[in-house]
C-alpha cells in the first residue's frame, strides 16, 4: 500500500510540475486577457485579428480596465506599432548636400610674393581672368564654359602695388559683385556660373462642378452641365459668335459627361457662366441659331430694318425670352447680328430680306468708314496695292492717325529725304505706325499694330474694294526644296566635266542644258540644267557607288511664296582688312599697332528665293557658296579664303530637279614616300625615297528640287513623309 502510495504521490507531482509549466507558458500569451471581455465583443476582436493582415505585437492592456465588470466593460481599439507609417510612408527624395567649401587662402593659391599692380579699363572679363589669375598672380584656376563666353568689360584701377593675397582678395570680391561662384578646392581655384534656382512646381488648378464661388485670378477648371441645350451646340455658340474673345478661357467638350470643360482664372470663368445661363434657357431649345456680320449697313440698323419688315409679314419679334418668335441680338462690339429662329421658314425668310438689305444701293453715295481684318496677309502691303491700283496721289508710310490727312501732292513730289530731327518729332508725338493714302473719294490706312485696314469711302467704291481684297487676301504657298551640295571627282570619262558627259554620253530622259547669265558655252564655266528627278537620281547614285561623289550637305528649306530663305553651314573667320601703328596705344615700352578684324563668313551658304506661277510654274533667285579658308600668304597674319559661288536665275515645274554645276577647282600637291632613317640621310638619302605630284581636279555641283505646297494638308502629308523616312533614326 505505501508502495502504491508513493507512486500515487510522485504521479501528483509530475502531474503539477507539468501543469505549472504549461500554464507559465500561456501567461505569455496575449490572448490570455480575452476571459475579461464580454462574450458579445469577442466576436468583434477576433475577427478584427483574423481579416488584419499586419503581423507585430498588440499594446500593454491597463489592469485597471480589466478589473472592471462585464457590464461596465468597453472594447477599446487595439493599438498596433506603426501600421499608418508602414502604409504611407514614401520614400523622401533625395536632399541636395551642399559640400562644406573651406575658405579661401589667399597665401596657398598665388604664385608670386612681389608686390604687383593691376590698372585695365575695357578689357573683357574672360581675358582678365586669364590675365589677373594666370599671368599676373600665377593662381592655377578652373572656369567654366559660360563663364569664358563673357565679354562684360572690366574696369579696375588699384592706385599702387600690393601684395599678390590683396590683389587675388580684390578680383575674388570683384567676381563675386558680378554674382559668379568663387571657391577653393584642394590648390585650385574655381570660377563658375551660378546655378539658376528651380523653378516652383505649377500650381495644380482645382475642380468644380456647377457653380463657381471664386473671385479670383486663381487657376480652376469648371465642369458645367446644360440644361436645355447639348454640350456640342453651346461650345459651337461660345466659339463661333467670339463669346471667349474677351477672356482667357479654353473650352472643351467632356463626352462622358455631356458637359463643357472650362479651364481659366476664376474670376473670368464666371463670366463667362453668365453667358451660358443665359444661352442655356427653355427659349433656344429646338431653335435655330444664327449669326450674320453685315458689311455696309449698320449693325443697329440692319436689327431695326429687319423688326419693321418681320412684323409686317407677321413673323413676330421679340424682346425678351418669355414670348415664342424670333429673337435678334445686335452683337455692336463685333458688328455681328444673333439670331434664333423657330423653323425654317422664318430662317429663310429673314435670311433673304438681309441679302437685299445688306447692299451698296441700299446705303447709297454717303461716306462711311468701314473696317477689313487680314486673314492672310499683311494690312500694311493690301494698302500699298489698293493706293497703287485706285492711283491715289498721297501715300505716305509713317505715324499718321486715321483722323490726320496730309496735304494732297502728287506722289512724285514726296520728299525722299528728310532730316534726322523730323522722324523723330513725328515719333514722339504719333507712337502708332501704319500706312496712309488719301484721295478725293478714298482714304486707306493700315494700322500695322492690329494689322487692321480702315477705309473711309462710298458704299458702292468699298464694295469694289472689297472684291479686290478678297482677291489679293488669300493664304500664300509655300515652297519647300530639297537641296544636294556634292563634289564629283573628275577622272575617266568625266575628266572633261560633267557637262560634256552630259551632251556626249547621256541618252535618254527629258532634261534642258543652258548656260548661266549668258556665258558662252565655249567657257565650259557654269551651265544649269533642268531635268527629270527620277534620270538624274539614277546618274548621282551610279556615281557615288563608284566613289566619286562627295555630298557635303543635304538642307530642306520651307519658305513662304516670293520671300527669301538662308541656310549657312560654317563658321565665321576673322580678317584684317586694316592696321595702322599708333603711338598712344603703348604696350610696355612698344608701339602699339591697332588692326581692324572682320568676320567673313565661310562654309556652305545656300540662299533661294522662289516665286510661283500659275500652271505649277516657279522661278528661283539662287546663290550658293562653297567658302573654305585657306593658309595664310607669307607675310600677312590673315587666311586666304577659297570662294566657289553661283549666282542665276531658272524657271522648273513642281517636282523638277534644277542642277547647278561647272565650278571646277584643282588642286596639286606633293606626296614622298621614303625608308626611315636612310631616307634622312644628307647626299645619299635621295636614294631612299620617291616625290611624286598628285592632282585632284573636282566640280561642284548643286541640286535643287522644290514642291509647291498649295494648302496646309499638302504640308502636313510632306512633314509625315519625311518623317517615315527618318524612322530609322530612332533605332
Amino acid at each position: 500500500m505505501e508502495t502504491k502510495k508513493a507512486l500515487w504521490f510522485i504521479v501528483f507531482l509530475l502531474y503539477f510540475i507539468l501543469y505549472g509549466c504549461s500554464s507559465g507558458i500561456q501567461l505569455e500569451e496575449p490572448l490570455k486577457f480575452r476571459e475579461r471581455i464580454p462574450k458579445e465583443e469577442q466576436f468583434t476582436l477576433r475577427a478584427f485579428e483574423e481579416n488584419s493582415t499586419l503581423k507585430g505585437n498588440f499594446s500593454t492592456v491597463n489592469q485597471t480596465s480589466l478589473s472592471k465588470s462585464s457590464s461596465e466593460l468597453e472594447l477599446k481599439p487595439i493599438l498596433l506599432p506603426n501600421y499608418k507609417d508602414k502604409l504611407l510612408s514614401k520614400e523622401a527624395p533625395p536632399t541636395e548636400i551642399k559640400e562644406e567649401r573651406m575658405p579661401i587662402n589667399y597665401s596657398a593659391l598665388v604664385g608670386v610674393r612681389e608686390p604687383v599692380k593691376l590698372n585695365v579699363e575695357g578689357m573683357p572679363l574672360n581675358e582678365f581672368i586669364v590675365y589677373s589669375l594666370g599671368e599676373l598672380l600665377k593662381v592655377p584656376f578652373l572656369v567654366d564654359d559660360n563663364v569664358m563666353k563673357n565679354t562684360t568689360p572690366v574696369n579696375l584701377r588699384l592706385p599702387r602695388p600690393l601684395t599678390p593675397e590683396e590683389i587675388l582678395e580684390a578680383v575674388i570680391s570683384y567676381l563675386e559683385r558680378l554674382n559668379f561662384e568663387v571657391y577653393q578646392k584642394g590648390r585650385v581655384l574655381y570660377i563658375g556660373a551660378p546655378k539658376p534656382k528651380p523653378a516652383p512646381p505649377p500650381r495644380m488648378p482645382d475642380y468644380f462642378l456647377g457653380e463657381l464661388f471664386e473671385e479670383s485670378s486663381k487657376v480652376v477648371t469648371l465642369f458645367y452641365v446644360p440644361k436645355y441645350l447639348s454640350h456640342h451646340e453651346l461650345e459651337f455658340v461660345l466659339k463661333e459668335y467670339q463669346f471667349l474673345k474677351p477672356f482667357s478661357v479654353n473650352v472643351r467638350v467632356y463626352p462622358p459627361a455631356k458637359a463643357l470643360m472650362l479651364a481659366g482664372p476664376a474670376n473670368q470663368i464666371k463670366r463667362v457662366l453668365e453667358i451660358l445661363e443665359f444661352i442655356d434657357v427653355p427659349f433656344f431649345k429646338g431653335k435655330k441659331i444664327y449669326s450674320y456680320k453685315p458689311t455696309f449697313i449698320r449693325v443697329e440698323d440692319l436689327k431695326n430694318e429687319l423688326t419693321s419688315i418681320l412684323n409686317i409679314f407677321g413673323y413676330p419679334v421679340v424682346n425678351n425670352l418669355k414670348d415664342p418668335g424670333i429673337l435678334l441680338i445686335p452683337l455692336r462690339s463685333q458688328n455681328m447680328l444673333l439670331m434664333a429662329f423657330p423653323d425654317e421658314e422664318s430662317q429663310k425668310f429673314t435670311l433673304d430680306w438681309i441679302a437685299k438689305l445688306d447692299t451698296a444701293q441700299t446705303v447709297g453715295e454717303q461716306k462711311r468708314t468701314y473696317t477689313y481684318k487680314p486673314k492672310y496677309a499683311k494690312a500694311v502691303e493690301l494698302a500699298e496695292s489698293l493706293s497703287k491700283a485706285y492711283a491715289i496721289y498721297t501715300a505716305v508710310q509713317s505715324p499718321f492717325s486715321p483722323t490726320q490727312t496730309p496735304s494732297p501732292q502728287p506722289l512724285a513730289s514726296i520728299p525722299q529725304t528728310t532730316t534726322p530731327q523730323q522722324p523723330q518729332r513725328m515719333q514722339a508725338s504719333q507712337p502708332a505706325r501704319g500706312f496712309f493714302a488719301t484721295s478725293d473719294k478714298l482714304n486707306i490706312y493700315a494700322d500695322e499694330r492690329r494689322n487692321l485696314l480702315i477705309i473711309t469711302t462710298t458704299a458702292p467704291l468699298y464694295e469694289e474694294i472689297l472684291r479686290l481684297l478678297r482677291e489679293l487676301d488669300q493664304p500664300p504657298k509655300q515652297i519647300l526644296i530639297e537641296a544636294t551640295i556634292l563634289e564629283l571627282t573628275l577622272q575617266d570619262e568625266l575628266k572633261l566635266g560633267l557637262e560634256w558627259y552630259i551632251k556626249n554620253r547621256l541618252t535618254g530622259g527629258n532634261y534642258t542644258l543652258q548656260q548661266i547669265l549668258g556665258i558662252p558655252s565655249t567657257l565650259g564655266l557654269t551651265y544649269s540644267m533642268i531635268t527629270d528627278t527620277l534620270t538624274f537620281s539614277m546618274l548621282i547614285r551610279a556615281f557615288a557607288s563608284r566613289g566619286l561623289t562627295n555630298i557635303l550637305s543635304t538642307p530642306r528649306l520651307l519658305v513662304l511664296d516670293n520671300h527669301g530663305a538662308t541656310i549657312q553651314v560654317g563658321q565665321d573667320v576673322p580678317v584684317i582688312t586694316g592696321e595702322v601703328t599708333s603711338t598712344q596705344a603703348v604696350i610696355g615700352q612698344q608701339t602699339g599697332v591697332v588692326r581692324s578684324i572682320q568676320y567673313r563668313n565661310t562654309g556652305i551658304i545656300l540662299n533661294v528665293k522662289p516665286t510661283t506661277y500659275t500652271e505649277n510654274l516657279l522661278q528661283l533667285e539662287i546663290t550658293q557658296e562653297v567658302s573654305s579658308m585657306g593658309a595664310s600668304p607669307p607675310g600677312l597674319d590673315s587666311p586666304t579664303i577659297s570662294v566657289r559661288k553661283i549666282t542665276t536665275n531658272v524657271i522648273a515645274q513642281d517636282g523638277q530637279t534644277i542642277l547647278l554645276g561647272g565650278l571646277i577647282s584643282n588642286q596639286k600637291g606633293k606626296g614622298e614616300s621614303k625608308v626611315p632613317l636612310l631616307g634622312d640621310l644628307p647626299l645619299i638619302g635621295n636614294l631612299f625615297k620617291s616625290t611624286s605630284n598628285e592632282e585632284r581636279k573636282t566640280e561642284l555641283i548643286v541640286l535643287l528640287r522644290p514642291y509647291i505646297l498649295k494648302s496646309m494638308d499638302e504640308a502636313v502629308a510632306l512633314t509625315e513623309e519625311i518623317k517615315e523616312r527618318l524612322k530609322w533614326l530612332k533605332n
